[in-house]
């Protein structure tokens, strides 16, 4: 049986529309010809106006949120438009994305690539990277001395978390997993 490969790039707005502007008219014609919704963007050529909003990474993917959704963002177009409120607080303009900085992302991107997953289940890469799941774990306690919680080690970050963060979650579990896979004791040589 040949091993099959992991999803190994973090997924953005241009995987699913060829760019950031492309998924957000991608989306609105989607929404039209699947729902009969006519979703109005006004100034999508234009730069990004109004409040930005931070960019997160979600299951290998990289969102930004508003109203309790997420949509697919890109570093390279940092350009924002929310579906569940179709930006009516910013005048149904596109706002822009706060990503952090190109080494730091390249970094967070890199690391959170190390954590294996289980992404069998899907036809795409885009299906796989969404329905991925952690095949490791990080127990963390809750305060000290009280209960240790068994969180997944997931393709996710949140900007509050820095690259020491991702580093400390993860150093223990993939260093026992790999040399566990050393050892044979996974069934993977």
């Amino acid at each position: 049986m040949q091993n099959i490969k992991s999803v190994d790039y973090i997924v953005t707005a241009k995987h699913y529309g060829g760019s950031g502007r492309g998924y957000i008219r991608k989306m609105q014609q989607q929404l039209h010809r699947e729902r009969g919704i006519a979703v109005t963007i006004k100034d999508l050529d234009q730069e990004p106006t109004g409040a930005p909003v931070m960019a997160r990474i979600w299951q290998g993917q990289w969102i930004a949120d508003c109203c309790n959704a997420g949509c697919f963002v890109d570093p390279n177009e940092p350009i924002f438009f929310c579906f569940q409120c179709g930006n009516r607080s910013n005048g149904s303009k596109p706002r822009p994305v706060i990503f952090p900085p190109e080494a730091e992302r390249k970094e967070i991107e890199r690391l959170l690539l190390e954590r294996p997953v289980d992404d069998y289940v899907g036809l795409t890469d885009l299906e796989r990277a969404g329905m991925a799941k952690a095949l490791l774990a990080k127990e963390v306690e809750e305060e000290p001395g009280k209960r240790v919680l068994t969180l997944p080690l997931t393709r996710s970050w949140e900007p509050h978390e820095t690259v020491d963060d991702l580093r400390k979650q993860q150093e223990e579990p993939i260093g026992k997993w790999r040399k566990e896979l050393r050892e044979g004791k996974h069934g993977i040589q």
